[in-house]
């Protein structure tokens, strides 16, 4: 037995969780994507701020660990609009 199947094993031998079939309903036909419902200009509040991102990079850089922060303009009038 592997350590998949013996996992599966003591989750099902587990008298507080129940197994239950799961179907993923399908497509609906929606056309809206993402770029239909975001804002063209968003708060400042939706920012970190230029010592936050720091923050930020900083722990991951103590850690050992890849950063996917990017730091750029800090207000939303700084930013260019891309299309």
């Amino acid at each position: 037995m592997n350590q998949v199947e013996r996992m599966k094993h003591r989750l099902l031998q587990n008298p507080r969780i129940k197994m239950v079939a799961f179907n993923f309903p399908r497509g609906t036909g929606l056309t809206a994507s993402l770029s239909d419902i975001l804002e063209e200009q968003p708060g400042q509040k939706y920012f970190l701020s230029e010592k936050m991102a720091k923050g930020l990079l900083d722990h991951a850089k103590d850690r050992g660990k890849k950063s996917h922060i990017i730091l750029g303009p800090t207000k939303p009038e700084d930013m260019e609009t891309q299309t």
